[in-house]
């Protein structure tokens, strides 16, 4: 089974720069960080998109089950160098317009049940 968790966001005006490096320095602990099961596949930039309030910073992760998702949540619920990660990106992140974001959890065709109407 297999899950991506998109997140996007803005970063505050002026703030673009110093994320970039706050990321530069940290990607590699919040890789290292992330429970069993979970993979950080890296935050990207979204040279162009369809949405203009999806956020411009996106996330990805991947979760290899159910329970992966569980365990996300309890490591981001806990005191732990994945929640202080976190804690310490979303200060750079553009709360003061909170229709700009977006989170998305996309599985796999392939394991998802499709349900279609009936002919």
């Amino acid at each position: 089974m297999q899950f991506i968790h998109e997140q996007g966001w803005d970063i505050r005006e002026g703030q673009e720069h110093a994320y970039q490096q706050w990321l530069a320095e940290n990607e590699a602990a919040i890789a290292a960080a992330c429970p069993e099961g979970v993979e950080y596949l890296g935050t990207f930039y979204a040279m162009f998109s369809d949405s203009r309030t999806a956020g411009t910073y996106r996330m990805l992760l991947r979760y290899d089950s159910y329970g992966a998702q569980d365990r996300m949540a309890a490591e981001m619920a806990g005191d732990t160098a994945l929640a202080r990660l976190v804690h310490e990106h979303v200060r750079f992140m553009d709360m003061s317009n909170h229709s700009n974001g977006s989170n998305q959890l996309l599985k796999l065709v392939t394991d998802a049940t499709i349900v279609t109407p009936e002919e």
